[in-house]
């Protein structure tokens, strides 16, 4: 069964691609598939970063409190200034 409120906070977050689900934005030649997967892994620790169009949104840059390299590293391909909590 499908979890609507998580498919809406998808569709906010311009990343459609949930358990496995075929993204709207791949398919019509938005951002490629593999790169929405990788972010929905995250979607609830970067909500709001990413526009509907999956670009960057206009902040660009985030705090993170972890160490997550794996994180760093999607934001950081993302285009995302990202900086350690202090």
């Amino acid at each position: 069964r499908r979890d609507k409120h998580r498919d809406a906070e998808g569709r906010e977050w311009g990343v459609l691609e949930f358990e496995g689900e075929e993204s709207l934005l791949a398919a019509v030649g938005g951002v490629p598939a593999a790169v929405l997967r990788e972010r929905a892994r995250w979607a609830p620790c970067v909500a709001g970063l990413f526009d509907a169009a999956g670009g960057v949104s206009p902040a660009g840059e985030v705090v993170l409190a972890g160490s997550d390299e794996g994180l760093r590293a999607v934001l950081a391909d993302a285009g995302v200034r990202v900086r350690r909590e202090a």
